[in-house]
């Protein structure tokens, strides 16, 4: 029977569970995991460094979007080139996706077309996938 089986869960405080996992033998590590735990604690210290920072907008983040006229939601994912809006997908080369880039959650996005100004909030960002590294 497990130590965390669900019916003492909500009997354990948090000092408990932190002495049965401190008191728990752990199986050693295989090699590969050993490489994995080694490589974390070395990226450790640059990821620390990113955390205090806010993500902004780049090629391959979602972003929801508010519109401030009649407060509409919808994610958009930035793409390279391509803008298909029943799949979600804005091209960063689109009027829109000029503006969006760079923004952070909370920024206002503003786009004059013709004679109607847009007005937009970011509320939210998600990183979607990985930008390539440059070395």
């Amino acid at each position: 029977m497990s130590f965390l089986s669900p019916d003492k869960e909500t009997h354990l405080s948090k000092c408990d569970i932190q002495r049965w996992l401190i008191t728990t033998s752990w199986v050693p590590l295989n090699l590969r995991q050993l490489s994995t735990a080694f490589s974390y604690l070395t990226e450790c210290p640059k990821k620390r460094a990113l955390a205090g920072k806010r993500l902004r907008a780049t090629l391959g983040c979602s972003v929801q979007l508010v519109a401030l006229e009649d407060g509409s939601k919808c994610w958009l994912n930035l793409t390279k080139t391509t803008t298909n809006l029943h799949k979600g997908e804005l091209a960063v080369i689109s009027p829109l996706g000029r503006a969006i880039l760079g923004k952070c959650a909370g920024d206002k996005v503003q786009l004059q077309l013709g004679h109607r100004q847009l007005r937009f909030i970011i509320t939210d960002l998600l990183r979607t996938s990985r930008q390539p590294k440059f070395t």
